[in-house]
């Protein structure tokens, strides 16, 4: 049995199986409420997401690119979603 534990940490989605539900770690998820991010029939309305972040003092927040160095130093993503 495949786990999350076992998978190869990726950023391409196309590394991660489409998950159905009956996997261990899906099996709780009500995949319909994703609205096809998981399989990659989502629909970009243009609407985008709206992040609001209220840091405290000393903490700094940025939004950088897929190309930043420092992506994946803290952690890859173990699964389609997160990749």
């Amino acid at each position: 049995v495949a786990t999350r534990m076992s998978a190869p940490p990726s950023f391409d989605v196309a590394d991660f199986p489409v998950p159905h539900g009956r996997e261990e770690e899906w099996r709780f998820t009500p995949l319909e409420r994703l609205r096809g991010l998981h399989d990659g029939t989502a629909v970009a309305n243009g609407g985008g997401v709206k992040v609001a972040i209220d840091a405290p003092e000393g903490v700094t927040v940025e939004t950088v690119g897929r190309d930043d160095a420092r992506l994946g130093k803290a952690g890859t993503p173990v699964d389609r979603v997160a990749a």
